[in-house]
């Protein structure tokens, strides 16, 4: 990302540090950390690919769902994060599925655009 990393450890572990200013770092909070700490992620859910963008971050699972967190203007990515009502949803402070039918197959995103590759 800008200013931030994501990582993907072997046993399935989403990991992440650097600039949290926006919530980009998936951990309920709006500071910086300077070590990896990790994301709460459900067992059940197989991560098959991640991405940094700006101010967000995002992955895909085998089963093709796309989760994002992190900068959320004028909720672009149809998402509601469960922790926040619906009065402040420009920022996602963990990962959130994005409500779809497509199959998500790959996912690009920079400072001001998101491209979404799907099966469908």
């Amino acid at each position: 990302g800008f200013e931030h990393t994501l990582c993907l450890s072997s046993d399935n572990k989403l990991f992440s540090f650097g600039r949290g200013n926006r919530g980009q770092l998936g951990l309920n909070l709006t500071h910086d950390c300077y070590s990896p700490y990790l994301i709460p992620v459900s067992s059940s859910i197989i991560i098959k690919s991640i991405q940094c963008g700006y101010y967000n971050s995002a992955f895909i699972t085998e089963k093709n769902e796309l989760f994002i967190w992190g900068l959320n203007e004028k909720n672009i990515f149809s998402v509601k994060d469960k922790d926040k009502d619906d009065s402040n949803r420009d920022l996602i402070f963990r990962p959130s599925k994005v409500l779809t039918d497509l199959k998500i197959t790959d996912i690009i995103i920079g400072i001001n655009h998101v491209i979404v590759f799907s099966l469908n």
